[in-house]
């Protein structure tokens, strides 16, 4: 089986309110470095890891942190972190990439990186909506 080349689409193009097209896409491709944690006890210092590699070189990091990854991240709550970790992927996924590709709201839809395409490899396809309009959170 081919493997694909790992890319983030972080998608914004809901129109907005007063009509306009939404704010566009930014893909991030060819990642420089990726950081994951499969285990809760690999969160903290993959995210560490991360965030050194771009303080050392630079870059974007994108990519998500799965809702369970935060279980390892509180003390209360570490005795929870395994047993509701399974086999649904990694807890940590990020890419450290040098560039970005802006993509208007109206091309969004032309972008060969659909959501077919990606569910044809297997991932798991997750849409996360940010309420503050801060669509750089990671």
């Amino acid at each position: 089986m081919a493997t694909a080349e790992p890319f983030i689409l972080l998608d914004d193009a809901r129109p907005t309110t007063d009509g306009g097209a939404g704010a566009g896409a930014r893909l991030f491709e060819a990642p420089v470095a990726v950081f994951r944690a499969l285990r809760p006890e690999e969160v903290e210092v993959t995210i560490a890891a991360a965030e050194a590699a771009q303080a050392e070189r630079g870059g974007t990091l994108a990519g998500y942190l799965a809702y369970e990854a935060g279980l390892a991240l509180e003390p209360k709550l570490q005795p929870l972190a395994d047993i509701r970790t399974g086999a649904a992927g990694p807890l940590v996924w990020l890419g450290l990439f040098d560039s970005e590709r802006t993509i208007p709201a109206d091309e969004v839809d032309g972008v060969p990186t659909t959501v077919d395409s990606i569910s044809r490899l297997g991932a798991k396809i997750e849409v996360i909506e940010f309420q503050d309009g801060d669509d750089r959170a990671v």
